[in-house]
């Protein structure tokens, strides 16, 4: 299976690295989900359980720059740029292929994704411009040329097959539920199953982890059904059982009172209130149903979900939220910091797995993500903000940007570091179980442990625990050497240590237990439960907190006298 793995991680141009103990492993910014691929985060399929507390789908949405005078091509520059920006805090970018003549420029622009160690998603819609269509084109040039290393402008390089092992997802539609219902929403993710996520290529399948994703209207303005009271009660569906990535946009837009007459206090205040209606998780459970009240029971999105994907069976299904950090120019005010950080507090918590921000950029308006990073907000009525209220906007803003991706990068999804062994080398006692506990300095998600060398039956338990192997007399004075492997979807560590195999009663560690050895243990004797003095741990060898009559009768058993091997 290792050479199977090899000859696999060479063909998609990875090159592996051997650390200590000839163990393979990924080289730096490479992870391992359903493909391996070049990011923060792996590509994989969460269950909703293992999506609390984890988010690691950060994207902005609306990022390609075009608006209908030029090719794509001749906006390469501010595309690069943004990619670039949104990189700094981000785990996948979105790219808009809606025109089949932009294939050559989406690919350089995937190649700068992957060289900023972004995922990548792409659309395939139908309608009227065939994402669809052009998403098959794509991914068939980069599949002709997977051995190929591909060079953007930049000079960045990228193989084909490294690009498809980037792409994590596929927009297929936005807010249509209620027009497609049940039959067509199941009928439309069939179709991209077969046309694209499916597709056999030389006997493959280089696009299975390509999931489809579709973007529903807040469940109280939508159709679906959070129980089997919403389909009886009120009409509504089950999401169909082939539902891959699924969620929903609501936005908090914030009006009435300008935000910035308040405190920071004030404001986090308000947004964690709305967040409590709309996406907090109650870990104890909420019911919820459409009947259009300002309340949690009615309006929760998150437990809408929750409940409504076991409910129909949609038992691979995935959560993505749309959040804004955008405003309505002339009719809200700036979106403030406060409610961006809610949002993401209140999203981790839950059992979303990936979270995009509404919308990036719609021509410098004075109201989106991007007027935030370039300063150039409006405050409501089109008012101009003072240079110093720009730049705190600017600095606050990417600060809370960072935050959710050092969470995502440092503490959601981080390699395991594993303790090192102390002492070393450690001591093994003959004809006594060897254990060894290790521990993790660092590591998300849970890691996975492996012997890579050690005596003859080690083995190591999911905890870390090492186990297996009893030295016998003949090992006295022999060192054993041991290694093990920590591994996640992040990355791996090895720790290598020996031990030295002596008999519990040899206390000057000269491979026997003679006249000298009892002297020590003489001089330690306390008597039944008196606690024995400094210095005299190793002479308590049933272990009970003194050094008595039972201690001398293991001491005897071993002892064999000089330059002979212990008895024990």
């Amino acid at each position: 299976m290792r050479c199977l793995i090899k000859a696999l991680l060479v063909l998609m141009g990875i090159v592996l690295v051997t650390t200590k103990g000839n163990a393979e492993t990924l080289p730096p910014g490479y992870v391992q989900g359903d493909v391996v691929s070049y990011s923060y985060v792996p590509i994989k399929s969460w269950t909703l359980q293992e999506g609390i507390g984890i988010l690691p789908y950060l994207f902005e949405y609306g990022l390609t720059l075009w608006d209908g005078q030029h090719s794509l091509e001749y906006y390469h520059a501010e595309n690069i740029r943004r990619i670039d920006i949104a990189s700094q805090w981000s785990t996948v970018i979105g790219l808009s292929n809606r025109e089949s003549g932009w294939d050559n420029e989406i690919v350089n622009l995937m190649i700068r994704c992957f060289h900023n160690r972004q995922l990548i998603m792409l659309s395939a819609r139908t309608g009227k411009h065939d994402y669809h269509q052009n998403m098959i084109d794509i991914l068939d040039y980069l599949w002709s040329n997977r051995d190929t290393v591909l060079v953007d402008p930049e000079g960045d390089q990228a193989t084909g097959q490294q690009l498809i092992n980037n792409i994590v997802a596929a927009d297929v539609g936005d807010e249509e539920e209620c027009t497609l219902g049940a039959a067509g929403m199941q009928q439309r993710f069939a179709q991209y199953d077969q046309d694209i996520r499916l597709r056999v290529k030389n006997g493959q399948y280089p696009f299975s982890h390509i999931r489809c994703w579709l973007n529903m209207l807040h469940y109280s303005f939508s159709c679906f059904a959070s129980s089997q009271q919403d389909v009886d009660d009120y009409g509504r569906f089950f999401l169909p059982t082939n539902t891959k990535f699924i969620g929903v946009d609501t936005y908090h837009y914030w009006t009435g009172t300008d935000p910035l007459t308040m405190t920071s206090a004030q404001r986090r205040s308000i947004a964690d209130a709305w967040q409590d209606i709309i996406t907090r998780y109650y870990p104890q459970g909420l019911t919820v149903y459409p009947c259009g009240s300002w309340a949690k029971e009615c309006q929760n999105d998150t437990h809408a979900l929750f409940n409504g994907l076991p409910a129909a069976g949609a038992n691979q299904a995935m959560m993505i939220y749309i959040a804004n950090s955008d405003s309505i120019p002339g009719s809200s005010y700036t979106t403030p910091i406060e409610s961006m950080d809610a949002f993401y507090d209140s999203l981790k918590a839950g059992p979303w797995v990936g979270l995009a921000w509404w919308v990036f950029d719609n021509n410098h308006d004075g109201g989106r993500t991007l007027d935030y990073i370039d300063k150039t907000l409006t405050h409501l009525g089109g008012v101009p903000y003072t240079q110093q209220q720009l730049d705190d906007f600017h600095d606050r803003f990417v600060a809370s940007r960072m935050r959710m991706f050092n969470d995502v990068t440092q503490n959601q999804f981080v390699a395991p570091v594993i303790a090192e062994v102390a002492p070393d080398p450690d001591l093994a006692y003959i004809n006594q179980p060897y254990t060894k506990q290790l521990a993790l300095s660092r590591g998300s998600p849970a890691a996975s442990w492996s012997v890579i060398q050690g005596p003859a039956g080690t083995q190591i338990n999911a905890s870390g625990q090492v186990s297996g192997w009893t030295p016998n007399v003949a090992d006295i004075g022999q060192v054993f050497a041991f290694e093990v492997r920590a591994g996640n979807c992040i990355g791996q560590d090895y720790e290598s240590w020996n031990a030295r195999v002596k008999s519990r009663s040899d206390f000057n560690d000269d491979n026997d237990a003679d006249q000298e050895d009892f002297g020590h243990f003489q001089a330690c004797l306390s008597g039944g439960g008196k606690p024995y003095p400094a210095g005299c741990a190793d002479a308590d060898l049933d272990k009970d907190g003194d050094v008595d009559q039972n201690d001398f009768g293991l001491f005897q058993q071993c002892m064999a006298g000089p330059n002979q091997p212990p008895g024990c």
